[in-house]
């Protein structure tokens, strides 16, 4: 039997921003796409971080506009429509974002979400680790490096009942197989590898 949940394989995705994101020295990162279809579907700021919201029909909007205290938007000539919103979103954006930013992300999603208002937070990366969709699928996991220590991975979101996937090794370092492939697959011996070496050659 296979198992894949929508949100790990999602983030799967992402695999390689993990570690690219969660090594020292870099910081944490946190991403919004827009939506080239629905302009006001760009990340909307909070009191404590970010959330997306995806209002894509008029009667949406009218309930966002409501839940924000702001119901006169709705009736704006200028915000009606989803192409009028999308032609004056210079201004609309601005308004939204100057009432998002006076609630929390968790406020805002539990008052739009009892709306019906398509919305979620933009996590980081520890968030969405912390999230209890991920938590049981155990989407995070860490492997031994021979520099770094360890590095943190996503897991493979695919569950094999019969055969489970086995995480082996972290990626390797640059390198590290070049003897292997060459003495393998290359027919090289150990002498040659090492003239190779000591030539610069590899």
């Amino acid at each position: 039997m296979t198992n894949t949940a929508p949100p790990a394989s999602a983030l799967a995705d992402l695999g390689a921003d993990v570690v690219k994101v969660e090594r020292p020295g870099v910081g944490d990162d946190t991403r919004a796409w827009g939506s080239p279809w629905l302009k006001d579907e760009a990340g909307q700021p909070t009191a404590d971080g970010d959330m997306i919201l995806a209002i894509g029909n008029d009667g949406q909007f009218a309930k966002f506009c409501a839940t924000a205290g702001h119901p006169e938007w709705a009736g704006d000539a200028r915000f009606a429509t989803n192409a009028q919103r999308v032609e004056h979103q210079s201004e609309l954006i601005p308004l939204m974002r100057g009432v998002t930013t006076r609630r929390t992300t968790s406020k805002w999603i539990h008052a739009l979400e009892a709306q019906g208002v398509p919305c979620g937070p933009i996590n980081n990366l520890e968030a969405v680790f912390a999230d209890p969709q991920g938590q049981p699928r155990q989407m995070r996991i860490d492997l031994p490096h021979p520099l770094a220590g360890s590095v943190p991975l996503v897991a493979n979101p695919i569950r094999l009942s019969d055969t489970p996937v086995q995480h082996r090794t972290a990626p390797p370092t640059l390198g590290a197989h070049t003897a292997e492939v060459l003495q393998r697959w290359g027919g090289l011996s150990p002498a040659e590898i090492t003239v190779l070496r000591d030539q610069h050659v590899i």
